[in-house]
């Protein structure tokens, strides 16, 4: 049986509770992602209101209780406001994707998260210029990324060969079309 998932952009902005108190706690404002184990490992919360950027609290992903549809519920008591991103973490910003062959493939827009462990399931991701508005949103399992920055991702050309199509483009949809 496979774990639920939520997509990154989904956890973004995100209600995030403590379960004991119901007191809101605030919202997600950064992911954090370690791409050498493909998981996330914590994210920021920002309290809302005029002082929120100012009192933002790291959250490792293992004190999160659960990952709701609408919210993220954590034990507010265990909360370590200590907690910060660890340097080996980068935050998913539409990094580039580049294969080992030195190829610019295009651009990373979203990956697929097991809310239980925080492990990434797969990355999405859509081809360069035209070519990704026109083809779609595809699919790449971590064991595809030779490695990831802030910037960019480097994958394994062999995994673009034939790459899973996660959300049809026009292309795929017109292709489907019987006159």
């Amino acid at each position: 049986m496979t774990s639920p998932t939520v997509l990154y952009t989904h956890l973004l902005k995100r209600l995030v509770l403590d379960r004991q108190t119901t007191e809101d706690l605030g919202r997600v404002g950064r992911v954090w992602i370690d791409f050498s184990i493909h998981k996330i490992v914590g994210l920021e919360c920002k309290p809302t209101g005029p002082l929120g950027k100012f009192q933002r609290r790291g959250l490792a992903w293992s004190q999160l209780l659960a990952v709701g549809d609408d919210s993220l519920l954590v034990d507010g008591q265990s909360l370590d406001s200590g907690f910060q991103r660890p340097e080996t973490c980068e935050i998913l910003d539409r990094q580039e994707v580049w294969t080992d062959a030195g190829n610019r493939a295009g651009l990373i827009s979203d990956c697929e998260i097991a809310t239980d462990t925080g492990a990434i399931q797969r990355y999405l991701y859509r081809s360069s210029g035209w070519r990704g508005r026109l083809d779609g949103t595809y699919a790449l399992p971590p064991t595809a990324i030779v490695s990831g920055g802030s910037k960019r991702l480097v994958v394994r050309e062999t995994a673009l060969a034939t790459p899973e199509v996660y959300e049809p483009g026009l292309v795929q949809r017109l292709s489907l079309i019987h006159i």
